[in-house]
């Protein structure tokens, strides 16, 4: 899920920074989900989803092979 959600990241043309703004979240968190350090919690999904213009759908993508 990582990989989707740094390619869904890149694909909105936002900073990380950006995102985590929109998101109401310090940038380590959003950095520690992408890194996979930190599970991200079925709450935040909604926040993301519209931070980068994706539905939930797209985050858990089995698009990783």
């Amino acid at each position: 899920m990582s990989k989707t959600i740094k390619k869904l990241i890149k694909k909105s043309g936002k900073s990380q920074k950006q995102i985590a703004q929109e998101m109401g979240v310090p940038p380590q968190r959003l950095n520690d989900w992408i890194a996979n350090r930190r599970p991200l919690r079925a709450c935040m999904i909604p926040a993301l989803c519209k931070a980068i213009g994706c539905t939930p759908n797209d985050i858990f993508e089995d698009g990783e092979s």
